[in-house]
């Protein structure tokens, strides 16, 4: 088909402008994708996480997963190290947990709930955060220091741009 019509009618720019101008016909049919994350909870407070995870979301299976880091990411902001304060994380891996509640985001809950509880929710899914909460996490300074060595010209999306989706 890609042949046919050309790169430029199915090219993805060209996909996603359409799949933007089309949103507001189908938002009646709009649903959240499944929650599929890894949440990263220093072992101190996992009994808080999941107290938590007990009384609220309840979907199982919960993938638990005891993950000692070898050394700090240099990603994650020393303010971010020193909140988490402990090597011993238990990786909280949820998988295809349905998130259609229109009133309820499962996405963001556990977003939030992980950071209430020190610990760092993988980049992988749907991401919340604000730009200050996320550099809170994220060490900007070791960010902006690849952005500049990696893509002087400024090309491509700046990481908070690329992983932070509304809605």
């Amino acid at each position: 088909m890609r042949r046919l019509v050309g790169k430029h009618v199915l090219g993805s720019t060209n996909l996603i402008r359409w799949s933007n101008r089309l949103a507001p016909l189908l938002g009646a049919i709009k649903r959240r994708p499944d929650v599929v994350v890894d949440l990263f909870v220093p072992h101190r407070r996992i009994l808080d996480f999941y107290g938590w995870y007990a009384r609220e979301p309840r979907f199982y299976p919960l993938w638990v997963i005891p993950y000692r880091l070898p050394r700090w990411y240099p990603w994650l902001s020393p303010a971010m190290v020193d909140k988490i304060g402990d090597s011993l994380l238990v990786d909280c891996a949820v998988y295809g947990m349905p998130n259609g509640d229109p009133e309820l985001d499962w996405s963001q809950l556990f977003e939030a709930q992980t950071y209430a509880c020190d610990g760092v929710k993988t980049l992988i899914s749907r991401n919340h955060y604000t730009r200050e909460r996320f550099f809170s996490i994220y060490d900007e300074d070791n960010y902006a220091a690849a952005k500049r060595r990696l893509d002087p010209h400024g090309v491509f999306p700046g990481l908070y741009e690329k992983l932070h989706r509304v809605g």
